[in-house]
């Protein structure tokens, strides 16, 4: 038996952002910056990351793609989803 932990990053207007039973909100980790966050993950030695644009998911607009992109192209799978 394995287990995998997939790292979870949540986007809002670019930035880390997190779920909460209130809406979303800030998160300060890595400055906010979603890049930063992705790739210290994938220097700690993960196989692959979840990436949720909140934008898409709440309001239908796809804001987040560009970061989205830059996280693909640090080489790990990147599942994705919002």
């Amino acid at each position: 038996m394995t287990f995998e932990i997939i790292p979870a990053l949540d986007l809002i207007a670019g930035r880390l952002s997190r779920l909460t039973a209130r809406g979303p909100v800030a998160v300060e980790a890595f400055g906010g910056d979603p890049l930063a966050a992705a790739a210290a993950f994938v220097e700690a030695g993960v196989a692959r990351l979840h990436v949720v644009d909140l934008d898409l998911a709440f309001r239908g607009v796809p804001a987040n793609a560009s970061v989205i992109g830059s996280i693909v192209a640090l080489g790990v799978p990147v599942q994705a989803a919002g």
